[in-house]
């Protein structure tokens, strides 16, 4: 967890774990270099100044020593101030993941963005025809070197 202070109080922090969403756990799978990014939030007041991306900055370091080297994270495509952060920080959007359910049952397509970029897409997912993946059992993730 890292956290940016302002006059000691916290107004943004970066929350990251080797431990995919519970949504996605299964259908998404990182690979040893990769760590999940669960939640980035900043205080409205401080938002369009950077901090999320200043908290990528200082984090950058300790995780390079720990021996990730992408960050992996989902977000919503509603969610406009994640976007625009995300945007901010020149992370590429890799693709979507689209989750569909009726009554007890649940599918994930896989639609790339990127022709050569890995999707951390786990090896039970099913590829369908048209190239995307379904998965038995949503949102766009995105990932930064």
């Amino acid at each position: 967890l890292f956290i940016a202070l302002a006059d000691g109080r916290a107004v943004s922090y970066r929350c990251l774990s080797r431990r995919m969403h519970a949504a996605v756990d299964g259908v998404l799978t990182l690979g040893p270099q990769q760590i999940y990014m669960v939640d980035e939030f900043t205080a409205p007041e401080f938002r369009r100044r950077g901090l999320t991306r200043q908290l990528a900055i200082a984090s950058n370091p300790t995780l390079i020593a720990a021996g990730y080297r992408e960050v992996v994270g989902i977000h919503r495509t509603d969610n406009n101030d994640t976007i625009a952060a995300t945007r901010a920080k020149n992370i590429v959007t890799i693709g979507r993941l689209t989750r569909a359910c009726f009554l007890s049952r649940t599918w994930y397509a896989y639609e790339p963005y990127l022709p050569d970029a890995v999707p951390p897409i786990a090896p039970s997912v099913r590829r369908r025809s048209s190239g995307s993946l379904l998965s038995p059992d949503s949102a766009p993730h995105t990932r930064a070197a």
